[in-house]
């Protein structure tokens, strides 16, 4: 996996859980739902506009490499994730697949390979946890306010062991990545309902 992918891959684990539809929360396994149940606690939103801190430790490296921007998501449409710092960059996901570029003047490229993902992603925005329970089992933690998922998907399983969500106020508050190699993406959010997102937004979506 190129460094698109596993980037990808962070973004469609940060996202999933934004907006939560009940009605997929009927359609999980009976002996899933108490492992599973900390998500029916979401607001479900359509539109979201927020901002994020992430912190990616390296074995190799003492002090983690932190970086910080802005989320845009319409659950129908797709996402835009614009890194402000240390760099700028934006990779967009919407119905024509995932793209990357470093401003919005900027022409974009087409992340390719990261078809597979995309509709784990759509599922995940869309708050189908049906389907998301098909590529992952759930664990309970000591925080009643966290949820680890373990990887049953083998090809997913060879980018990450586990996954650490936490909520705050029926939202998504913090998230933590364990990659199989050691290294690790802790990830904190600030996310909002909103009416409209941005022109420049909505146009590439």
């Amino acid at each position: 996996m190129n460094h698109y992918k596993v980037s990808f891959l962070t973004v469609v684990f940060c996202l999933w859980f934004v907006s939560f539809n009940e009605v997929h929360a009927n359609n999980i396994a009976p002996n899933q739902n108490n492992n599973w149940s900390l998500l029916t606690s979401l607001r479900p939103m359509d539109l979201v506009q927020g901002s994020f801190l992430q912190k990616k430790y390296f074995k190799i490296l003492k002090q983690p490499i932190k970086s910080s921007g802005l989320i845009f998501i319409d659950k129908q449409a797709g996402f835009v994730w614009q890194t402000r710092k240390p760099a700028s960059s934006i990779l967009i996901l919407n119905k024509q697949g995932l793209y990357s570029g470093s401003t919005f003047d900027t022409k974009f490229t087409h992340v390719k390979g990261a078809s597979d993902f995309s509709q784990i992603l759509m599922d995940a925005i869309t708050g189908n946890v049906a389907a998301l329970t098909l590529s992952f089992s759930a664990q309970r933690t000591n925080d009643l306010n966290c949820l680890k998922l373990i990887p049953i998907n083998s090809q997913i399983s060879t980018l990450f062991s586990s996954l650490r969500l936490c909520t705050k106020q029926q939202k998504i508050d913090q998230l933590t990545l364990i990659e199989t190699t050691g290294n690790r993406t802790e990830i904190v959010f600030q996310l909002n309902e909103v009416n409209n997102l941005p022109k420049a937004i909505r146009a590439k979506l």
